[in-house]
């Protein structure tokens, strides 16, 4: 059974389903070597107790907001007891930098995963992580989208798109569980990011009283924390509006967001879509969302305009969204209900993350 040494930054709870089934499996060996926290941002952590064989803990040391990080990895051990090395592979983390370069070099396994194209990043320093990452025999990316990307860049290795995912069947559990609501004719509208300037929640805040104009029954709840909240409720204020929109802060309990998911029309995402494309249509909660791919990430792939969303040209076009929304009968809202859930159900979960990460590392 070949040995596998997993080096990443942190394990958020979101991966526990994942990583419970890379731990349980008879075909691999596997160990996480991962840090408690992440300076300066807030995560929830999977909680390790009951696998701590098999995840470690590594100290770190952080310059500015996780500009810069160096791992102290317990290198010796790692070269002598794993057969196949799988890196996030972010060179602002020094340490993956300078070991991959040395495994390089000993002709050992290399696995780099991560995103091929992140929104906001550098063009630049895009270029320079990829040439980095193609020194290497194998690529564990996101999506099929990205697996094409990443071959038209030139990478000639083995490439698996993960299918990156949630726990479908948790979530489809918990969903069932919830009161049913007329969602077309009374449901609100909904977001679950992080509270940053990517995700552009100040551009939805500032078309708000066009939107009422419309429907003077609209309204926002808002899931998450982060950097952009004071801004964003001081916007909100100076406009008048917290009758319309509401902060819910961060919530990591799937039951809360599901009775809040459940009770929704759209799920509404202005800036950088992510994973929460994949959260919200487990949820059978179809997207408006802009459909400028560049500014995305990579998870934007998973949408399909007029089938699971509604896109519209350019951010700032966000009102034109909302208002095809509007526009819907019951019976075309229906059939973006419906095919919501087709992705999570069959294409993107924990249980196909799990076996194409098997794919990659066993051969």
């Amino acid at each position: 059974m070949k040995k596998i040494s997993v080096i990443t930054n942190v394990l958020p709870s979101y991966r526990n389903d994942f990583v419970t089934r890379l731990i349980g499996s008879e075909l691999i060996d596997v160990t996480f070597y991962v840090q408690k926290e992440l300076k300066g941002v807030k995560h929830d952590l999977i909680e390790v107790d009951e696998n701590r064989d098999n995840i470690k803990y590594v100290k770190s040391l952080t310059l500015g907001k996780n500009k810069l990080v160096f791992q102290f990895l317990p290198f010796v051990r790692l070269l002598f007891s794993t057969d196949v090395y799988v890196f996030t592979g972010n060179p602002r983390v020094l340490s993956t930098l300078l070991f991959s370069f040395i495994l390089y070099f000993l002709k050992k396994d290399v696995v780099m995963w991560g995103h091929v194209h992140t929104a906001g990043a550098s063009p630049f320093t895009e270029n320079i992580r990829l040439k980095w990452w193609s020194i290497f025999g194998k690529a564990l990316v996101y999506t099929e989208r990205e697996k094409t990307h990443l071959e038209a860049t030139g990478f000639t290795g083995e490439i698996v798109s993960i299918n990156n995912g949630l726990n479908y069947q948790k979530i489809e559990a918990i969903r069932n569980k919830q009161e049913k609501h007329d969602r077309y004719h009374n449901g609100n509208y909904v977001s679950c990011a992080r509270l940053l300037k990517k995700n552009r929640f100040d551009i939805l805040i500032e078309h708000i009283p066009k939107v009422l104009e419309v429907n003077p029954h609209f309204t926002w709840e808002i899931i998450g924390d982060g950097d952009e909240f004071d801004n964003l409720t001081k916007l909100v204020d100076s406009m008048s509006l917290s009758q319309v929109v509401k902060f819910h802060g961060a919530i990591y309990d799937e039951n809360i967001i599901a009775s809040i998911f459940t009770k929704a029309k759209f799920l509404i995402h202005p800036g950088a879509i992510g994973l929460s494309a994949l959260h919200a249509l487990s949820y059978s909660l179809p997207i408006i969302t802009h459909n400028v791919e560049n500014e995305h990430m990579p998870e934007f792939s998973v949408l399909k305009n007029s089938f699971n969303s509604i896109l519209y040209n350019k951010p700032e076009n966000i009102y034109e969204g909302i208002k095809t929304a509007f526009a819907l009968d019951e019976d075309e809202y229906d059939k973006l209900v419906i095919n919501a859930t087709y992705i999570p159900l069959h294409v993107h979960n924990t249980e196909i993350m799990a076996k194409r990460f098997i794919e990659i590392v066993k051969r």
